[in-house]
């Protein structure tokens, strides 16, 4: 990783543009399950390409590039994203009751007698001046705000407030917090920025302690909080603000930034910038923040960037200490909204307004959405779960006479010939290679008239077997009587995970199942939910075996199930092991691979799903490491262990 120093900036997640109706159009001769296997495409420019880059409403499920939305997001938002056009069905935001001892407990405001305000006005009283000559150009002091003179309307500036840190689930401060586990108050050194930093003088010192003692005693700034549909919540200027007023400091926790650089948060704020990259500090007002966390960054390289902008970001040294402190850059006047430079750092951003110069590029393995699907329909269930790399889809298809014989060529010689087919769907990229290898294969007389079936491995280059496959035919003595179950596993770093999986999750399986009742009572949202439980309780026990018995405690393997019988067919997966039908010999792909890559709908769900839970991507692969987004074992992305 490079040691030069990183910056932080802010974001925003909504856009503007409205979305074309002549994009929205859809065919409705296609049926749900075919939706599921169409591309995704952006509403706005209707193209495939970039799929990394597209992003799903959570309301309409239609995509949208990150730059082809206005204002541009520089990275996927963290939580649920709505388009324009959803935008405006969400539901409205609770105000904050305008009561004053509701206000006066939230902001924790200090009740005061009327001898320490008549010293706080007497603070605020011009300083005269020692010489009526000046034979040099003094610096401009900073001024301290002017609050409002009503009383009534300070409360409402506050409830404003108030109401945009509830929406976003923080708390008031005023102070720059330390939290146990992050970077602690003597990480904060001045002396660490790379080629030092400006000391704030004794009399802007005295307008900054000033300005907290005023927001102490309940004395807030005239600034009141909005809600935009475009911007989302923005602070405008409630009276005339003079030019080189301090409007507020940034505050929030303090952390390194080298744990951040994959944090997606919204509002993150650089506070040191070391030319030591490990000691560099950022601000996240995510959990703690006042009224800074809501006005706006700009960007001051364009005209129109320019002329909006009003707040400058500057960084001072205060009594050994770095802070970030909000000023006016010139006279605002009551309306304006605000809008500040991101730390005043020398870079082109590629948008209008935005929270976050920096992509942020996350995904992550954990968080669980699964699909069911059957040949008619489609609807999307929710999984949760502590250890959610993996989550089992299941699909369901009636089998009918025609194709319910399923022929694999059986041979009995020790040679391996592989003929390479692939396929796709016009218009699609979803492909499945077809491996037609001649090797030995098993038979078993017990299988059910009209089904055959063999199975081979081939190990490659690689310097072990790392994949297995299960096959139980239905007996008098199998547990799933009139069902059969056949399972393919493919592991990865070592055997581990496999050798056990092929012994347990069939266990989990049959006792999930409840020995095959459910199954043949055919209630599918019962079967269901037992073979997410039988999943979930196999991968549990994995975990747990690995770590005990610590061989590969790296390992991990994907999983695709399969029961069949009584003209049903039942199919669970976790990973990128490809289930094929063969209808009239064309073939249909049963499953979506879990991969955090590719323009195709599922593909983008991972990708989103994966980046909630901060991680990120690179070359395909998440966090670096690994190619799928879903799987057993892989001890190291569901444990704290290796951190």
């Amino acid at each position: 990783m490079a040691s030069a120093p990183r910056v932080v900036a802010r974001r925003r997640t909504q856009a503007t543009n409205s979305i074309r109706s002549s994009s929205r159009k859809r065919s409705k001769s296609k049926s749900a399950d075919e939706f599921e296997y169409d591309d995704t495409r952006c509403e706005e420019c209707g193209s495939g390409d970039f799929g990394s880059e597209l992003l799903l409403c959570d309301q309409c499920d239609r995509g949208f590039h990150l730059f082809c939305l206005r204002p541009i997001l520089a990275s996927v938002p963290s939580g649920s994203w709505y388009c324009p056009s959803c935008f405006a069905n969400r539901k409205t935001i609770a105000r904050f009751p305008l009561v004053q001892t509701k206000i006066v407990d939230f902001f924790r405001i200090q009740r005061t007698s009327q001898s320490s305000e008549k010293v706080c006005q007497d603070a605020r009283k011009k300083r005269r001046r020692t010489s009526s000559l000046a034979t040099s150009k003094k610096k401009r002091r900073l001024l301290p705000y002017s609050p409002s003179e009503d009383a009534a309307r300070r409360l409402e500036q506050m409830a404003s407030l108030a109401t945009a840190l509830t929406a976003t689930g923080a708390e008031f401060s005023n102070e720059l917090t330390y939290i146990h586990g992050m970077a602690p108050k003597l990480a904060n050194c001045p002396a660490y920025e790379k080629g030092g930093m400006q000391v704030l003088s004794r009399e802007d010192n005295e307008a900054l302690n000033l300005c907290k003692s005023m927001m102490g005693k309940g004395e807030c700034p005239p600034l009141m909080v909005v809600f935009d549909p475009v911007e989302g919540f923005t602070v405008e200027a409630d009276k005339f603000i003079k030019d080189l007023t301090i409007i507020t400091e940034y505050v929030g926790d303090v952390d390194y930034l080298e744990r951040r650089e994959n944090d997606d948060g919204d509002s993150i704020m650089t506070l040191l910038c070391a030319a030591d990259s490990s000691k560099s500090l950022v601000i996240c007002p995510d959990k703690r923040s006042n009224i800074a966390r809501f006005i706006n960054g700009i960007n001051n390289h364009t005209p129109e960037g320019k002329k909006k902008q009003n707040l400058k970001c500057v960084r001072f040294d205060v009594d050994g200490e770095a802070r970030v402190l909000l000023i006016a850059n010139r006279d605002i006047s009551k309306g304006e909204r605000l809008y500040y430079d991101y730390n005043a750092y020398e870079h082109e951003y590629p948008t209008h307004h935005f929270r976050s110069a920096f992509a942020l590029l996350c995904c992550l393995i954990f968080g669980a959405s699964p699909l069911f699907h059957n040949s008619t329909s489609s609807s999307n269930l929710h999984l949760l779960s502590s250890m959610a790399l993996w989550s089992p889809r299941m699909q369901r298809f009636l089998l009918n006479n025609n194709v319910s014989n399923f022929n694999l060529k059986k041979t009995s010689n020790n040679n391996s010939n592989i003929i390479l087919k692939n396929w796709s769907r016009q218009g699609s990229l979803r492909c499945c290679s077809a491996i037609a290898i001649d090797a030995p294969s098993s038979l078993s007389d017990g299988l059910a008239s009209g089904i055959r079936w063999g199975s081979a491995k081939l190990q490659g280059a690689r310097e072990e077997m790392e994949d297995d496959a299960v096959i139980v035919a239905s007996s008098s003595n199998n547990e799933l009587d009139g069902f059969h179950f056949a399972a393919v596993f493919d592991g990865h770093a070592g055997f581990s995970s496999v050798k056990f999986l092929r012994e347990e999750l069939y266990k989990e399986c049959v006792k999930a199942l409840q020995g095959g009742i459910l199954l043949s009572k055919k209630d599918l949202t019962e079967i269901e939910k037992a073979l997410k439980e039988a999943f979930m309780n196999a991968d549990a026990k994995l975990l747990n075996w690995l770590e005990m018995s610590g061989k590969d405690d790296e390992s991990g393997a994907t999983a695709t199930t399969m029961f069949v019988g009584n003209d049903m067919l039942f199919i669970s997966h976790v990973g990128d092991s490809c289930a094929v039908l063969s209808k009239s010999g064309k073939p249909e792909v049963l499953t979506n691979s879990h991969r955090p890559y590719g323009r195709h709908k599922v593909s983008l769900q991972e990708i989103k799903r994966v980046r909630e839970a901060g991680g990120w991507i690179v070359d395909g692969r998440i966090c670096g490491d690994i190619s799928i987004s879903r799987a057993f074992g892989d001890m190291r992305f569901k444990t704290k262990k290796n951190e």
